[in-house]
């Protein structure tokens, strides 16, 4: 009988320590999920040419928004990207969409900025990409993604930069970010 109430203790024990550690894990995980409200992003990044029209963007934006709900954030925001091998810059004002995947504390996320570039080159600019985002509090995050810089800009302006005749430029880009 004393063996029985024993083994009886033990598997209400151990069922209860494995639900706390279960809520623990979870709450783990919610504490590190995006939360909503006013939220920023800094990234900087550096990328490769894809092919003869293209140039290796080196770019560091700043993005201040909303955060709507665990998963989706939009945001307006601006920064340098500087396309290296001819010196050339532009100061891009854009709004950004992100979209995270997962309601965990390490997601992957959609995201993709579009606007209109200013400076040595004007036009438009996009910059979709993909990425996975590590949450480290309750308010912040790491990120790294990869995705292109594109950039549009009059073929006056491409050919005084030395480009060939396209009218646009960009690159494959490796980014890494801090969410706060």
């Amino acid at each position: 009988m004393k063996a029985k109430l024993i083994v009886l203790a033990l598997l209400v024990f151990w069922g209860t320590s494995t639900q706390a550690q279960n809520n623990t894990l979870q709450n783990w995980q919610l504490n590190k999920t995006p939360k909503t409200g006013l939220k920023g992003f800094i990234e900087a990044g550096w990328g490769a040419g894809v092919n003869i029209y293209s140039d290796v963007p080196v770019s560091l934006l700043t993005t201040i928004g909303y955060q709507i709900n665990h998963h989706l954030f939009v945001g307006l925001g601006s920064g340098e990207i500087v396309f290296t091998s001819q010196s050339v810059y532009s100061i891009p004002l854009y709004a950004d969409f992100r979209y995270n995947v997962l309601k965990k504390a390490i997601s992957p996320f959609v995201d993709t900025k579009i606007g209109y570039a200013i400076s040595d080159l004007e036009g438009f600019y996009a910059s979709p990409s993909v990425g996975v985002r590590f949450g480290t509090s309750i308010n912040t995050a790491l990120t790294v993604s990869i995705g292109y810089e594109l950039q549009r800009a009059d073929k006056e302006k491409i050919l005084l930069y030395g480009y060939k005749s396209t009218e646009y430029i960009g690159g494959i880009i490796i980014k890494f970010g801090f969410d706060f």
